[in-house]
């Protein structure tokens, strides 16, 4: 997750109907594979996906100036909590990213902080991925990393 240090956040997929997952776009703009037919994403998320992508569904919170401003828990309604911050993220550069035992911190620009608080859980969705150009790295469900190609190749 180092590649994301210094790339900006473009593109956010999150809110109603998502719960309090989210996927997170950095990076290089690249085209899709193929054009996402979805009306609640930007015109821009439907045919262009990040160089990077942060898919989050575990825990999570994000701080300004060390104050939780939304988490997993917050509205994810059209002005509730967590779009509201995730919005503060939208157009500002990775700065550092932590590790601390399993949990990851992404600092932004502008005192802000997204923290991921991955735990065992026994549901089978894992907890969260990170893709580069050529791979996926999974956190899975019993805090395992699990390296995948990252598919981008037309059907």
């Amino acid at each position: 997750m180092q590649n994301l240090v210094g790339t900006v956040l473009w593109g956010i997929a999150a809110g109603n109907g998502t719960g309090s997952q989210m996927t997170l776009h950095f990076g290089a703009k690249l085209d899709r594979p193929r054009v996402i037919n979805n009306p609640h994403l930007s015109k821009e998320l439907r045919q262009k996906e990040g160089e990077f992508v942060l898919f989050v569904k575990c825990s999570w919170d994000i701080k300004h100036t060390g104050h939780t401003i939304a988490h997993d828990g917050s509205s994810n309604r059209p002005k509730g909590a967590i779009l509201k911050a995730l919005n503060r993220l939208l157009g500002r550069t990775v700065q550092r990213v932590s590790f601390a035992t399993k949990s990851v911190s992404v600092e932004f620009t502008a005192d802000l902080r997204l923290n991921l608080h991955p735990k065992q859980r026994d549901d089978g969705w894992g907890n969260y991925s990170f893709s580069t150009a050529a791979h996926r790295y999974v956190v899975g469900d019993h805090l395992e990393v699990e390296v995948r190609e990252r598919r981008r190749q037309k059907d």
